[in-house]
């Protein structure tokens, strides 16, 4: 099985990821829906990278309770090798940005 590596800027993925992101600037377009799609495709492009399927939206089982990230990575055994929600920056009454609403990476436990 491939191992997991970085991927840099210069990836054709990430590239694609900020040309999608600046489409929908330039049509004034900023809700979630739009941005987790631009997202999603650079997860799953990537993803491909090292031999994991990105699955939108699966439910997942936390403690006794359904979760629903944006998307989970599968490898080619099914077993469940992270999961993504995305992010947008929060801002304040102003417009002012103030961080990031928070951000979520999980890995099960091995």
């Amino acid at each position: 099985m491939p191992t997991a590596s970085k991927v840099k800027p210069t990836h054709k993925a990430v590239k694609a990821y900020y040309a999608a992101l600046e489409t929908y600037a330039d049509q004034s377009v900023e809700h979630e829906g739009a941005l987790r799609s631009a997202f999603q495709n650079l997860l799953a492009d990537t993803g491909r990278k090292v031999g994991w399927t990105l699955i939108p939206e699966l439910s997942l089982d936390a403690n006794g309770h359904s979760i629903r990230p944006d998307g989970t990575f599968r490898d080619e055994f099914t077993i469940e090798r992270g999961s993504r929600n995305a992010v947008q920056e929060a801002t304040n009454p102003l417009g002012q940005p103030v961080g990031l609403l928070g951000s979520c990476l999980t890995f099960p436990n091995s």
